[in-house]
């Protein structure tokens, strides 16, 4: 049991820093070349859908893809809203804010998980969850304050806002997965619902672009779409998925606060970031915040 534990926590671990690379790797292919939101996305997608059709596969010739109808529409559903819409908001919002600002605005998630549990499922929000939030978004405005102001300010908060819908459609997707996740299992699950993504990432790119635009890009923004898609896609889905089955979601919360604090040391080493100490400040609140919040469900 220990080792288990210790197991899930090394995976959640490798997977938070895993996924913590998506937005280094997206600012890197917006560097080489102009490139939209929606093609670098559905580069993203097209390199690592083998992967989910693979394990789909080996799943159903193992006998171990039992699932219902109902249930594969519930995550098609969810997929459409907290992957396919929530990745593009994001990449799209990485358009107009630095790597490091991206990870800690999209890391507050669970404070929109309690609100949503609030005010749809009307689950009282605890002087604990208050308090939590509450240094959640003063860490949040010490961190903007840099950038009210500034030049190209309105830009700034589009990207802000971009992922701020980012961390909601991804909330909502957490909270419809939890049962499905246990009815059908994390790996059947994870790969239904980024197979259903990547058709609607797909479908959205064949009805704005030109197919054949997809092949006129550089090599190194495909060698950064394929990064994109198995080291920061694939292998921390999986990872993560694994983690929750051998410890929880709450613990695998905890653990992913090293995302942020890994996003920021990426950008500083591989994008020439600036690290402020406003930044430094801000972003421990708000990792203080998210912890703080969910701390008690992990029993830590």
């Amino acid at each position: 049991m220990k080792d288990q534990k210790v197991i899930g926590v090394v995976f959640a671990a490798l997977g938070a820093v895993a996924f913590s690379t998506k937005a280094i790797f997206i600012k890197l292919a917006y560097q080489v070349e102009e490139i939209d939101s929606l093609s670098l996305l559905t580069i993203r997608m097209l390199f690592s859908l083998p992967f989910y059709l693979i394990v789909l596969i080996a799943l159903w010739r193992m006998s171990k893809l039992s699932i219902s109808f109902g249930d594969i529409g519930k995550i098609s559903l969810l997929a459409i809203i907290g992957y396919y819409g929530a990745s593009y908001l994001d990449f799209s919002g990485l358009k107009y804010l630095s790597a490091s600002l991206e990870r800690l605005v999209l890391f507050v998630y669970p404070t929109f998980v309690v609100a949503i549990n609030y005010f749809l499922y009307k689950k009282p929000i605890t002087s604990r969850q208050l308090v939590a939030i509450i240094l959640t978004y003063l860490g949040l405005f010490i961190v903007f304050s840099d950038h009210l102001g500034e030049s190209g300010e309105e830009q700034w908060l589009v990207g802000v806002a971009l992922i701020v819908s980012s961390a909601i459609a991804y909330s909502i997707y957490l909270i419809g997965s939890e049962q499905l996740l246990k009815r059908v299992g994390v790996f059947t699950f994870t790969s239904i619902a980024m197979i259903v993504s990547a058709i609607g990432v797909l479908l959205h790119y064949v009805i704005i672009h030109d197919k054949m635009d997809l092949l006129n890009y550089s090599e190194e923004t495909y060698y950064y779409g394929a990064a994109i898609a198995f080291f920061a896609t694939v292998i921390p889905s999986f990872l993560i998925s694994k983690a929750i089955s051998l410890i929880g979601s709450s613990k695998v919360a905890v653990v992913s606060s090293l995302g942020p604090v890994s996003t920021v040391v990426g950008a500083w080493l591989f994008l020439d970031e600036s690290v402020s100490l406003t930044l430094l400040f801000g972003g421990c609140l708000v990792i203080g915040g998210v912890l703080y919040l969910t701390r008690r469900k992990a029993g830590a």
